[in-house]
């Protein structure tokens, strides 16, 4: 009965959610992989029509507006037949899927999910440095199941000359920047949890995602952790001791990393100062001149999703907000800032309750300014989940002050 489909809901968020986090890709061709989550979006998709869990707020006809504008720049750029163009369409789709199925699943399995979090986080550690290390050959028999592009892994800990040089931990995500962002995602729930743990010890948990966000040597993840942090602090207004202490335990996370390798010193001291004389900003700004240029041709509608310019030239954008305003113009770029804020805009008194989102939100907006995090299918999808949670916490707040 009722507790049955209970049952099956949470252990459907669970799949999702370990999906998301930790299980591989599966390979379908040499180029297409596919992840659990694409094949139990239509059990989530029955489960919302059967039990009618669909609702319609602002945001919803937003991203539902958004998915309709799409399909406007595919067809005002004459790209009707590119099947590939669909895909960013599909993609909002799934979004707006999990947010609904997600919102419902929470509203009775907050402790639930808090110990899926944690016993997923432990499993995440373990794989994370087995490949660090090299554990048991780890890097030859199970990290290519992650790292399926041909760039990281043959290169990890090594530079183009095969000497040795800054390991950048890739783990389940098989790109640093990529893993940042995922640990980026663990640090802004425990942050927002930490009032709720029980022993000191717990606290380990906020230390922890930090020190791996170290480890993927991410610049642009190291700068937006610290950023949600403060953000965080002054947001919960946190007492001034706890501050200094937990910031005593960062630096401390900082000693770590290095004594694992010490090349990871010149890794970020190089960047200080001297930040646009640094290999991978150069490059960066090059392809955003690049793109600039076409923006001014088409600033209002954009040259639509059109995947296959960034195929054939091998490009990446390396900045969400420059490849949004690229593809939907400048139109694009505002429902791009609306898919992050339009959630908070009644709901700021609760949110504070409920720091996930927010701080989340700090974190993609700091990360887009140089990588693009909701770009990468998984990532967009762990943000559709804390979505879910954002609602399915003002929905309690709700129920106790009616009470």
């Amino acid at each position: 009965g009722n507790n049955n489909l209970k049952y099956f809901d949470f252990s459907l968020l669970a799949i999702l959610f370990l999906s998301l986090t930790i299980i591989p890709f599966i390979k379908v061709s040499e180029s297409l992989y596919i992840g659990i989550e694409d094949i139990i979006l239509p059990l989530i998709l029955f489960r919302i029509l059967q039990s009618k869990l669909y609702f319609f707020d602002k945001y919803i006809w937003m991203m539902l507006f958004f998915a309709i504008y799409i399909f406007f720049t595919i067809a005002i750029n004459e790209r009707l037949w590119s099947l590939r163009d669909y895909f960013e369409i599909y993609k909002v789709g799934k979004y707006l899927t999990i947010i609904i199925y997600t919102r419902h699943v929470f509203q009775n399995n907050f402790i639930k999910f808090d110990h899926l979090v944690k016993v997923t986080f432990v499993v995440l550690l373990i794989l994370n440095f087995a490949h660090y290390f090299n554990v048991l050959n780890f890097n030859k028999i199970i990290e290519p199941l992650y790292a399926t592009s041909e760039i990281h892994l043959p290169f990890f800990g090594l530079d183009s000359a095969g000497n040795p040089a800054v390991r950048r931990m890739l783990g389940t995500m098989g790109n640093p920047n990529d893993n940042s962002i995922l640990f980026l995602f663990f640090f802004a729930y425990f942050l927002s949890r930490s009032a709720k743990f029980k022993t000191s010890k717990e606290r380990i948990f906020i230390y922890l995602p930090f020190l791996c966000i170290l480890l993927t040597q991410s610049r642009t993840g190291f700068i937006s952790g610290v950023f949600a942090y403060l953000f965080w602090s002054i947001f919960t207004q946190q007492k001034k001791t706890t501050i200094f202490f937990n910031i005593l335990f960062f630096i401390a996370c900082f000693g770590i990393a290095f004594s694992f390798n010490t090349l990871s010193l010149n890794y970020f001291a190089n960047t200080s100062p001297n930040l646009v004389g640094t290999h991978s900003f150069l490059g960066r700004i090059d392809v955003w001149k690049q793109l600039i240029k076409m923006i001014e041709q088409k600033p209002f509608f954009g040259h639509g999703p059109d995947k296959d310019y960034f195929y054939q030239n091998h490009l990446y954008a390396e900045s969400e907000y420059v490849l949004l305003t690229w593809r939907y113009g400048i139109i694009g770029l505002i429902l791009y800032f609306g898919l992050l804020l339009l959630p908070l805009y009644k709901t700021i008194a609760h949110s504070k309750l409920n720091s996930f989102y927010i701080v989340l939100v700090v974190i993609i907006g700091i990360t887009s300014i140089t990588n693009c995090p909701l770009s990468i299918p998984k990532i967009l999808l762990l943000f559709a989940l804390s979505i879910g949670y954002y609602y399915a916490k003002i929905d309690e707040s709700i129920k106790l002050e009616d009470v």
